[in-house]
């Protein structure tokens, strides 16, 4: 993954808990040499009206500290302020970066949640990160002789701001050096709104400076009627919400993408400039932001009206859900430009599709990048919000940034005869064309081509095969038969219809359908089996069983009872291995008892690809020159044996075979893991945990009981990235951080914090029962059929359930 310049930070909507973990890192201001002043007089004084301070530009000028105690001043205050808005939002100032967020009073106690900020590095002598860190600190305030002053928690000490006058009290600058200003108006909201304002240049005052920007159609808002801002900034897209009153302007920045848009980008700038604006103006024609503080003025050209349909993304009611696009996997295969100049066509439609949800969520993957989010539909109006993403760095020829900049513009959509998703850009810019990539559990789902393995020199020819479902059937003996769409991999055969009964084979088994067809006829043994076969698949004992092992599919079986399994453990996995979960035994079925012969002896392995998805199931016919081949060869010993108590003779022989090593069975039973292990498939994750995002159900027992269930599960969420990063949802917080794993579906696990928000989200959160599980969690397991994941407590401390948020929309 590409290493970024310091000075060159993503933007993140994930909060400003970063900021506060390198704070103890950022130089601190030079201490005065006076003694500290005595602050219980303005910690004394009479709360003030929350309107005393609102609307006012805030210098931070100095800072008292307890702790030691000290007293230090700010080397130039204009560079760190803060405002206080009445709609309860705070723009401000931290050095070169830009800052929003919002504030509560109740009496004199104040508290500061930051919010969106532009994460620029501002030099090793900058106050930034200390700055923005005693911010999120402070727990009262008081006005003393003009001047106001926050108070930290816990008596840590109080930073004083000086007065700089009102907001939006500045003149716009002029717009060239010694030039008159021209004269402008104060426009109607409307006369912006619906519009594409494409950033032009950057008047500044301190220094005095004019700049152009290189790329206008790149940087560009749109003011929305129903107070939604739609920003471009470069390769990212980024949605907020604006507030008017007269001629005063607010624009706080909500979701966006995160991606890396180069050195030479001006992302960072351009947002950072937005979330300090304070007033507008039009000019000529031309709109004009000026920053808060007189600190200069944006200009932007008219880049064209938009309709207001388009541009608007009004909440629409509830849609029916719509099955023709609902539940398929779209894959991206072309873009048509209306002008046909910038036509593309995909060259892996796989590597970028779109799953549409019921519940009105979407999942894409783009290229390298995973992520989720909002989509709101009605009728043939379609428009989709940005969400939690991963922002890894595709190759340089990957259109990742492009599939996510067409998605943000998309406002209807047209399903075409040929059975095509076509997404319709606003302005008619352009459709994005996709194709069916398959319904969500239907058929198999795997093509045979994403299937690779290593036969060991064990057979000539391996041939993967789809199989057409075979429906349930009741009618023929010795029982229920029915299996969903599957791939059979075959080893010398190449065609199903040549496989004799006993030869070697492996299934690969679609879990949810295989339960789904057997269910509907009324009968649970495939759900019940499977369940045993999952819980089998981390429990084994040190001590294990000699009988009673389940498997399937029932057609390698019939009505037969394990009546032995010996050489029992689990099959050896690599970090490539489709399949990192399961047991294998060597063993037979039998409806009464027999003698131990290598007669129906077979290695068998049952277990789950990582995803928790597929049942791989394996079968191979074995032998031991320590057993006879068949009855006709018993000696008279083991007749006798046999005949005299049935069931102490198999559990004698079960304890010989446990006795016997690899080597001694035919073919090796090291080769044959080593054949299981070697199993890959192409796209398949490491693990069950990454591709849905989970939604927090509540906790189990260690007896199964419930303990308790979260009454709203959409507000507590995990995504986990393949790069080994994950972001959360935690009610009102949200953050991000990094993970380790060992294992599929199931194995040991540690989460790594990163970023984060801390704010108090009510007596009735869960969100620091959700942070704290984070921190604690050391194993996970991924049920079958990928739907469920847990999330274990130490030393027995009950189990975390959460759900795929797709499998809830069902």
């Amino acid at each position: 993954m590409k290493k970024f310049k310091n000075h060159k930070l993503w933007l993140t909507m994930l909060g400003l808990t970063l900021l506060l973990a390198l704070a103890a890192c950022a130089p601190g201001p030079p201490p005065v040499a006076s003694e500290p002043e005595d602050i219980t007089a303005s910690e004394a004084a009479p709360a003030p009206a929350p309107e005393d301070i609102q609307n006012i530009i805030w210098q931070w000028t100095d800072l008292v500290e307890t702790e030691p105690a000290s007293q230090s001043v700010v080397p130039d205050p204009e560079k760190y302020f803060i405002a206080f808005l009445p709609d309860g939002s705070i723009q401000g100032k931290a050095d070169c970066n830009g800052v929003g967020g919002g504030y509560t009073i109740d009496g004199d106690q104040l508290t500061i949640e930051l919010g969106p900020s532009t994460m620029m590095y501002c030099g090793d002598e900058s106050l930034d990160q200390q700055f923005l860190a005693l911010l999120s600190t402070v727990a009262s305030f008081s006005l003393a002789d003009g001047r106001l002053e926050l108070h930290l928690a816990d008596g840590a000490g109080t930073m004083g701001f000086a007065n700089a006058g009102p907001v939006g009290a500045e003149e716009a600058p002029a717009t060239d050096a010694g030039e008159t200003e021209a004269e402008t108006t104060t426009p109607s909201v409307a006369d912006i709104q619906n519009i594409t304002w494409q950033w032009a240049d950057l008047v500044e005052t301190q220094p005095a400076a004019q700049s152009v920007v290189p790329n206008p159609e790149n940087y560009t808002i749109v003011f929305a009627g129903d107070n939604k801002v739609h920003i471009q900034a470069d390769c990212n897209l980024v949605k907020g919400i604006y507030t008017v009153d007269g001629d005063k302007l607010t624009i706080q920045l909500g979701p966006s993408t995160m991606a890396f848009c180069g050195d030479e980008s001006l992302d960072q700038q351009f947002l950072g400039l937005l979330i300090t604006v304070g007033s507008y103006a039009l000019e000529d024609g031309r709109l004009q932001l000026n920053l808060i503080e007189g600190a200069g003025a944006m200009g932007f050209d008219n880049g064209g009206a938009i309709e207001a349909a388009e541009a608007e993304t009004t909440e629409p009611p509830v849609a029916e859900p719509q099955p023709e696009i609902m539940g398929i996997v779209w894959e991206w295969e072309a873009f048509q430009d209306q002008a046909e100049l910038n036509d593309i066509d995909v060259p892996d439609p796989g590597q970028y599709t779109i799953l549409l949800n019921p519940d009105g969520t979407y999942n894409i993957q783009a290229d390298c990048n995973a992520g989720s989010g909002a989509y709101t539909l009605d009728g043939s109006s379609i428009t989709f919000e940005p969400g939690p993403m991963t922002r890894a760095m595709c190759e340089p020829d990957s259109l990742d940034q492009q599939f996510l900049q067409y998605l943000g513009d998309v406002v209807t959509y047209v399903l075409t005869d040929e059975g095509k998703l076509a997404l319709n850009l606003k302005m008619d810019a352009g459709n994005m064309i996709f194709r069916q990539g398959g319904a969500e559990g239907a058929g198999a789902g795997l093509d045979p081509d994403q299937i690779s393995l290593d036969p060991q020199g064990l057979a000539d020819a391996w041939q993967p095969v789809v199989v057409p479902a075979q429906p349930y059937d009741v009618s023929q003996p010795p029982g229920p038969k029915g299996m969903p769409e599957h791939i059979e991999i075959l080893f010398g055969a190449t065609d199903p219809a040549d496989r004799q009964p006993g030869d070697p084979i492996m299934y690969i088994i679609p879990v949810n359908a295989y339960r789904q067809m057997w269910e509907e006829n009324g009968n649970l043994a495939v759900s019940r089996t499977m369940e045993m076969i999952d819980q089998l698949s981390y429990m084994l004992t040190s001590s294990p069983e000699t009988a009673g092992y389940p498997a399937l599919p029932y057609e390698e079986i019939g009505s037969g009872y394990n009546d032995l399994a010996v050489q029992v453990g689990r099959a050896t996995a690599t970090d490539a291995s489709a399949s990192k979960n399961g047991y294998r035994f060597v063993g037979r079925w039998a409806q009464d008892a027999n003698p131990v012969t290598n007669e129906g002896m077979r290695y068998v392995y049952q277990g789950f690809t990582n995803d928790g998805k597929y049942l791989v199931s394996f079968w191979w016919p074995v032998s031991t020159s320590q057993l006879p081949d068949a009855n006709d060869d018993l000696s008279q010993e083991d007749r006798d044996a046999f005949d005299s108590d049935a069931q102490a003779y198999i559990s004698a022989k079960a304890e010989m075979l446990n006795g016997l090593s690899t080597a001694d069975w035919e073919p090796d039973l090291a080769k044959l893991d080593a054949l299981v292990g070697s199993l890959q498939i192409e796209d398949m994750t490491a693990t069950g945990l990454v591709g849905p995002e989970w939604q927090w159900l509540g906790t189990l027992s260690n007896d199964g009981q419930v303990k308790n269930r979260v009454e709203d599960p959409s507000a507590y969420r995990l995504l986990f990235n393949a790069d080994g990063s994950y972001q959360f949802q935690a009610d009102c917080n949200n953050g991000s951080g990094g993970y380790t794993i060992d294992g599929g579906m199931t194995g040991s696990f540690t989460m790594e914090a990163g970023p984060m928000t801390r704010a108090e989200c009510g007596p009735d959160s869960l969100s620091t029962d959700m942070m704290n599980l984070m921190e604690a969690v050391q194993t996970y397991r991924v049920r079958a059929g990928g739907e469920l994941l847990g999330l274990l407590w130490p030393a027995g401390g009950g189990i975390e359930v959460f759900q795929a948020l797709d499998a809830a929309a069902e």
